[in-house]
């Protein structure tokens, strides 16, 4: 591969995230994050109109080596209008933060003569404690989510 070869980063960018496609695409994605861990940076995807976030593990470990995000749309979809902009490290590639904005469709709404207001609505790194968005950070992420009900 011409990429690894010359020492290069990839991101994802995709349409459906791997947990919702045929179940041989997310075994296939899985086992491709495994081989590239070194040379895929992120993923991110669309298609649910909610924001996601997830932790591929090795194939023959329960190491976390990638991260993926799915991210909110522009489009409503059952919410409010989103769109995510990352923050990377210029020289690795790595995403160091997602920074969440939305529009209130109700208050759009209710002033249909006022331009439409998009704010943040958070700040992932800040919002929930983490170091950054590796893989090792996002995993620990998981594991205080699942243990602490006030996150």
């Amino acid at each position: 591969m011409k990429i690894e070869k010359d020492g290069g980063f990839a991101h994802i960018l995709a349409h459906i995230q791997p947990q919702d496609c045929l179940h041989q695409f997310g075994v296939r994605y899985h086992a491709l994050m495994d081989r590239y861990q070194n040379i895929v940076r992120f993923s991110t995807f669309g298609h649910s109109h909610v924001e996601s976030l997830h932790v591929t593990r090795a194939v023959n470990s329960t190491d976390p080596i990638a991260t993926y995000m799915g991210t909110g749309s522009g489009t409503t979809g059952g919410g409010n209008p989103a769109f995510t902009v990352f923050d990377f490290d210029e020289e690795y590639m790595v995403p160091l933060n997602a920074h969440v904005y939305i529009m209130d469709l109700e208050k759009s709404n209710a002033n249909p003569e006022d331009k439409p207001v998009w704010y943040e609505q958070h700040d992932l790194v800040k919002e929930y404690g983490m170091k950054d968005m590796s893989p090792s950070s996002m995993m620990d992420f998981f594991i205080r989510m699942n243990n602490d009900i006030e996150l």
